[in-house]
């Protein structure tokens, strides 16, 4: 692993978490209003989806498949 991601996973794993069940909750990137809920290897980010978007063009490909309609009733 190179020191950038090392950097990185530190500067992730740094942040407050709060236990919500089986997950943790970041609370630096836990925005009440944000528009999408990520889980990532176990803790959940609310963060909104322009700027999701805005810094990862992948993301934004992904986001922008359609999903398929629900059944009712789920």
């Amino acid at each position: 692993m190179s020191s950038s991601s090392d950097s990185l996973d530190n500067a992730v794993n740094d942040q407050p978490v709060k236990n919500v069940g089986q997950w943790q909750k970041n609370l630096t990137y836990w925005h009440a209003d944000g528009s999408i809920v990520i889980r990532i290897q176990g803790v959940l980010y609310k963060i909104y989806i322009s700027l999701l978007t805005k810094l990862s063009p992948n993301m934004g490909e992904i986001l922008a498949i359609p999903s398929a309609p629900r059944e009712e009733g789920t």
